[in-house]
């Protein structure tokens, strides 16, 4: 079986369990314009109750995170613009017999049927 009927059965999987769950507790379940939101009180205590117990922490955790995100997103748009750099050198491509979209779009072979195309896998060593 291909990796893309296993992707298939395990989205339909979990779609299934999430609709049967939805059902099940609807009186939960409000609508708010195009989305529907599940609502609870759990995750308002366990928030409040952290937020008393730990508020120093959190202050000095909300700075630390702020700065670390910044950085994380400086390093991501510098990693996505050399992967894509390296995708649409003409030596790549040669060595590993691919159009240079393929690695963006998964299963964009299968699902435009297109034949010859293998799937993209680096050669190791």
């Amino acid at each position: 079986m291909s990796f893309f009927l296993y992707d298939l059965t395990f989205f339909l999987i979990f779609t299934a369990i999430v609709v049967i769950f939805l059902y099940i507790k609807r009186k939960n379940l409000k609508r708010e314009g195009a989305m529907y939101l599940y609502r609870t009180k759990i995750g308002l205590k366990i928030i409040n109750y952290l937020g008393q117990k730990y508020k120093r922490t959190l202050t000095v955790l909300s700075y630390v995170s702020v700065a670390l995100g910044y950085i994380l997103m400086v390093s991501m748009i510098w990693l996505m613009y050399q992967t894509t750099r390296l995708f649409f050198q003409p030596a790549f491509v040669q060595a590993v017999k691919i159009p240079p979209l393929m690695p963006l779009i998964p299963y964009i072979s299968d699902i435009f049927r297109l034949h010859g195309f293998r799937p993209f896998i680096l050669p190791i060593g």
